[in-house]
């Protein structure tokens, strides 16, 4: 809604949040459209299964297949510099005590000779991961319980440093999978409504889990019995199966076991 000096309304537009940050008009809303615009990539994959052949076949990494797709939106530099501002942004809110790639941010203060290629690569694998789950499942908390959010977050953590590491993308699926499967079932708990409890707590734990999850798929050669895919449909039934109570709404777990009055 858009007042002008006198307090009167002069324009106004119903939006609709759907899920995983997407924002909807009321027109696409009721339509049915997610708003999200097709893009023709090089190299389309719709499953871990998929991007590991690809991988194989062209001879890239995770991170270098996500690049080659990028090319459909914009050229490389452009992608790189987007990539190394999101990072600035973080560090600096890192200076704040605010808020931070945890995972990243550990990579970058603890490896020798960590820079820029690094921080694209480790964005780049991530992104690949996330787009999984957000195409087979969900990273809405709202939909599947925080197991979409901090869930999520954890498997791309853990795919990003694996990859940074030099782990092979059959290494990187591995760890995404074990970061995942830690945290399944994870309900959405918001105490007295507030997302930093106990958003913050969580996400800190899937940090350290993100980490361990490298150095188990490290310690391996990427062959593992439960695939990234089946992780993601196992979040995807459980998020259906979940009480909505658990699901962001304050209605269920410790969100009601605490009592301010």
């Amino acid at each position: 809604m858009a007042l002008d000096g006198a307090g009167r309304v002069v324009d106004e537009e119903v939006y609709y949040s759907v899920g995983g940050g997407f924002v909807v008009d009321a027109d696409h809303a009721e339509s049915g459209a997610t708003g999200v615009t097709e893009v023709r990539v090089e190299l389309p994959f719709d499953s871990g299964e998929e991007l590991l052949k690809i991988c194989d076949l062209e001879g890239l990494s995770i991170a270098e297949v996500m690049g080659r797709n990028e090319r459909a939106w914009r050229p490389d530099g452009r992608t790189r510099d987007g990539l190394l501002a999101v990072w600035e942004a973080m560090r600096s809110c890192v200076a704040r005590g605010i808020r931070s790639d945890g995972v990243l941010h550990y990579f970058m203060v603890f490896q020798p000779g960590a820079g820029d290629d690094d921080v694209v690569d480790f964005l780049l694998t991530a992104a690949a991961v996330g787009s999984l789950l957000k195409r087979n499942a969900s990273i809405s908390g709202a939909e599947v319980g925080c197991q979409g959010e901090v869930g999520s977050a954890c498997a791309m953590a853990a795919a990003g440093l694996t990859q940074v590491l030099g782990g092979t993308p059959g290494q990187v699926e591995n760890a995404a999978e074990i970061g995942l499967e830690h945290n399944l079932g994870l309900t959405c708990d918001p105490v007295t409504g507030l997302v930093q409890v106990p958003c913050i707590e969580r996400n800190a734990m899937a940090a350290v889990k993100a980490i361990n999850a490298a150095q188990l798929a490290l310690g391996g050669d990427g062959r593992h019995h439960i695939t990234l895919d089946q992780a993601i449909r196992t979040m995807r039934d459980t998020g259906r199966d979940m009480l909505s109570k658990y699901k962001e709404t304050s209605e269920g777990g410790l969100a009601v076991a605490f009592i301010e009055c």
